[in-house]
């Protein structure tokens, strides 16, 4: 079995950018080259990375499939595989990695454009000390699914490469046809998201169903989570772009599958508030975000102020057309306060 690359390759520097939540990343955001495996029924690719203080818990992996800058093949539909192994040995070698977390397959989208789908793992994976998040994708002839960052690569990032020719075993990844190798003049668009916006707070509904730009939408809370401090962002990302948006409350959560035409689930009931004074556009980012007022969080009958021990559950509704007009949901995100 023999790896084919897309473009010659060339060697650069490593790159760890931090992010308001705790982003593990090495990438820069863009890939120069991919590659496949000749006769492989899966390729794979991990990154390693030490965990934050030690401990944290791994809410939401960031991968792109492909590559922008001579796409091969349509990988869209391609199935996927992540996964989060434990380092026994914190060593930075994933031949003794220990698996923590295996997902169902899920269909590749937005493939072979250096954009990044959000994936949320409910419930987070905790991981200490040395961890490996990473993916396992279909090896169809024709397609090169691992993208490479070379201007971002090298300089000893933790990057491997593996393949199989069946299903990559997560479980033992050194049992492999190709056992995971060092890929060392590239890394890949590949990011595991800890800590901060995406672990506060308890994510349910999850994924939400895809909107018209391929993924689900993916709803994170930050700040604190003292009802007094007054300090609470919510933000969504992965809607489609330039769409309007707002977010919606309640102190129960329900599911009612396509109210009123959407293509979304509704996942809060009871009395439902809107903050209809806080309606955002997406941009070009696909993204919404806004201040809440704990001390007013609107309600049918007025607004409400947040008091300790109080549950809230939110969710952000969205125009969609997928392919005709439409409306759809992010998944929703329970706050119990203090």
């Amino acid at each position: 079995m023999t790896l084919r690359s897309l473009l010659a390759l060339a060697p650069a520097l490593a790159l760890v950018t931090p992010g308001l939540a705790q982003v593990y990343s090495y990438d820069d955001g863009s890939t120069e080259n991919a590659l496949n495996f000749t006769g492989a029924a899966e390729v794979g690719f991990l990154h390693g990375f030490d965990a934050a203080g030690g401990a944290d818990s791994i809410a939401e992996l960031h991968v792109a499939i492909g590559t922008a800058l001579a796409p091969a093949g349509q990988l869209d539909g391609d199935l996927l595989r992540l996964a989060v192994w434990d380092d026994p040995s914190n060593d930075g070698d994933p031949s003794d990695a220990v698996l923590l977390f295996e997902s169902a397959p899920i269909a590749a989208t937005q493939t072979n454009s250096d954009l990044k789908v959000t994936y949320p793992l409910t419930p987070a994976v905790p991981v200490t000390g040395t961890f490996f998040v990473g993916v396992a994708v279909e090896a169809n002839a024709g397609e090169f699914p691992v993208g490479l960052d070379i201007s971002a690569g090298g300089s000893g990032a933790p990057a491997y490469v593996i393949s199989s020719n069946s299903a990559i075993d997560l479980g033992n990844l050194a049992g492999n046809t190709v056992p995971p190798t060092v890929q060392t003049n590239a890394v890949f668009l590949l990011d595991a998201v800890g800590g901060g916006a995406s672990s506060f707070g308890t994510l349910y509904c999850s994924p939400a169903v895809a909107n018209s730009s391929g993924a689900p939408a993916t709803i994170s809370g930050s700040g604190s989570l003292a009802a007094a401090d007054n300090n609470l962002l919510l933000e969504v990302q992965a809607m489609p772009t330039n769409t309007f948006g707002y977010f919606i409350a309640s102190r129960i959560q329900g599911f009612v599958p396509g109210p009123g035409g959407s293509q979304g689930n509704l996942c809060i009931g009871g009395t439902i508030g809107r903050f209809l004074q806080q309606v955002q556009n997406s941009g070009p980012g696909g993204s919404i975000a806004i201040q809440v007022d704990l001390t007013a969080i609107p309600q049918a009958t007025g607004t409400v102020a947040v008091v300790a021990g109080d549950t809230w559950n939110f969710q952000a509704w969205f125009r969609d057309a997928n392919p005709s007009i439409t409306s759809n949901f992010s998944d929703a995100l329970s706050i119990t306060f203090n």
